[in-house]
């Protein structure tokens, strides 16, 4: 199920920003650590 979907440009550095919206909804503040992987050929950010 998807809740909020938005699209974000990767840098040049490879970064990308998380949005306001998903970060406050998920309670992700600066500092936090997040999980980052690949499922079936999707990145996953948890």
């Amino acid at each position: 199920m998807v809740f909020c979907l938005s699209i974000v440009k990767v840098t040049r550095k490879r970064q990308i920003t998380l949005p306001k919206e998903i970060c406050d909804r998920l309670n992700i503040v600066p500092g936090d650590y997040v999980k980052v992987y690949v499922e079936n050929g999707k990145i996953i950010v948890e």
